[in-house]
């Protein structure tokens, strides 16, 4: 995936706001996986699951000195995300800590768990099976600011229209693409393996 990594980063496209759960009271660990196809990415989580997933370059900086320094759901993370991007994870088992978000965000990205793996879904879609009918373009905002990409595959939504219509990680839809592509090859791999 040589290329994909642009060196411009992207500030305020991707924005998560870890700093709310630091005021809960919470304890927060913090690690990263130093490289992935993806780029270095920061990985947060409380003793109750993971909190937060931060591409490099892409929002605001995580200040790490306001985290304990690794904990065992962070190396489990690591371990799966590095398992999904080379192909051989299609389904991430990883606790999720769901606290700091509304109902309305919390039951988008539940259904966002349930897009399948190589497949996708439409915005307005989306909303439907969330339970939201016309509210397509909230459900994009809600993918926008998903602090958890790649684990909630927010990737997997499109437009109506059948494009791709932005992403929150390092180089946009290009990412997007090469997310979806990567799921839809990894499947054409594994039936061409059963054959």
């Amino acid at each position: 995936m040589e290329g994909l990594r642009s060196q411009r980063p992207r500030t305020g496209a991707h924005r998560l706001d870890f700093e709310l759960l630091t005021g809960s009271g919470k304890n927060l660990f913090w690690d990263c996986l130093e490289s992935s196809p993806l780029g270095r990415i920061d990985l947060v989580c409380s003793d109750d699951g993971l909190t937060g997933i931060q591409f490099h370059g892409v929002g605001k900086p995580i200040k790490t000195a306001d985290y304990s320094f690794r904990h065992s759901i962070l190396t489990e993370v690591k371990d799966q995300i590095l398992a999904y991007l080379l192909g051989s994870l299609h389904n991430f088992d990883l606790p999720i800590d769901w606290s700091g978000m509304t109902c309305f965000a919390r039951s988008v990205r539940l259904t966002c768990l349930k897009i399948p793996y190589g497949e996708t879904v439409s915005y307005s879609r989306l909303a439907e099976l969330a339970g939201f009918p016309g509210k397509a373009r909230a459900v994009g905002n809600i993918n926008a600011l998903n602090p958890l990409p790649l684990v909630i595959p927010c990737h997997r939504v499109i437009g109506k229209d059948g494009k791709l219509h932005g992403y929150a990680g390092p180089d946009g839809v290009k990412t997007k693409q090469w997310l979806l592509d990567r799921e839809r090859n990894s499947m054409n791999n594994a039936r061409f393996k059963d054959s």
